[in-house]
């Protein structure tokens, strides 16, 4: 290299260095990266573990979602899977809140406090991140399980990610079409029988006891459609013989099946009196004290018919 070149490569330098010090190059403050983005096409497993309940798995199969935690294994409620993956499918960051691991807690992405998120597409996990704290200025945190580093996210779709297992499932107990028209009520108990019909002159109980229609009106009326919260997963159906039970039948003359609903007496369980089971529903049992579905199917229709 001559020194005329050499020189001209100093001037060259000096020129760029004044220019980015006197005329300084305006930077784009609005930092955004995609932190996740995924197809949901081809998301084939999604792993989920709340800070409240053990991981749960939602898998992607030929007649649509399963969720499965431990020994259980129910069809998904498919807008609540259309949701999460709508939430999962573009999530960036503005800004990076923390570069040490002793500030996971104040942002709630630890393993402990924090949700953490699996996802698999074409059953290759590509995504493994905890999300934190949700708060009410639309705000959340996230941090990828192999990272130190906390971003800030747009929180204000995040909520359906942290759900739980049971946001998942179907809570109908009962559900009758508009069209239903029911012909018979039939509740056995341990000591009594009940057997409610139609005829043209109104409901006969036992074929021999009339029976005011307005009352058993409101009764059928409550039946197009029940739901509740309060699953009995735990519950031994292998066992079920051995509690005292009452089952109820409906028959609906458009109907091809008879809708049979069974009760069982749980006095054992601390948290529960009884567990009822609609047999169109197999793989579903919800748990009642004397009050709730219990008192609505059972107890209220014998205190019509005593």
């Amino acid at each position: 290299m001559n020194s005329r070149t050499f020189l001209s490569l100093i001037t060259l330098a000096l020129l760029i260095y004044g220019a980015s010090h006197f005329f300084p190059i305006q930077k784009n403050k609005a930092f955004k990266i995609e932190l996740i983005k995924i197809k949901p096409d081809v998301v084939s497993t999604i792993s989920i573990k709340t800070p409240k309940e053990e991981a749960f798995i939602l898998t992607r199969s030929e007649n649509g979602w399963i969720a499965s935690k431990e020994n259980l294994n129910i069809k998904v409620l498919q807008p609540k899977v259309k949701e999460l993956l709508k939430a999962l499918q573009l999530i960036e960051t503005e800004q990076i809140v923390a570069y040490k691991k002793e500030n996971w807690p104040n942002f709630k992405v630890d393993t402990s406090s924090g949700t953490h998120i699996q996802i698999y597409e074409n059953d290759i996990q590509t995504k493994d991140f905890i999300l934190g704290q949700l708060n009410r200025k639309d705000s959340a945190y996230l941090r990828f399980s192999d990272e130190v580093e906390v971003y800030a996210i747009d929180g204000s779709h995040m909520a359906s990610i942290g759900k739980s297992f049971d946001n998942y499932r179907s809570k109908t107990f009962l559900s009758l079409t508009a069209s239903a028209e029911i012909a018979e009520i039939k509740l056995t108990t341990e000591q009594d029988t009940f057997d409610l019909k139609i005829t043209e002159n109104g409901w006969v109980l036992n074929e021999a006891q009339a029976i005011d229609s307005v009352s058993i009106a409101e009764y059928l009326a409550q039946l197009h459609y029940m739901e509740t919260d309060r699953f009995a997963d735990d519950f031994d159906e292998l066992k079920a013989r051995e509690f005292p039970m009452t089952q109820l039948k409906i028959t609906d003359h458009y109907a091809i099946e008879v809708l049979e609903i069974l009760c069982f007496s749980d006095s054992l369980h601390a948290e529960r009196d009884f567990v009822l089971h609609n047999r169109l529903f197999p793989d579903q049992y919800f748990a009642s004290d004397s009050a709730g579905l219990y008192q609505l199917l059972i107890d209220g229709l014998i205190k019509k018919l005593q």
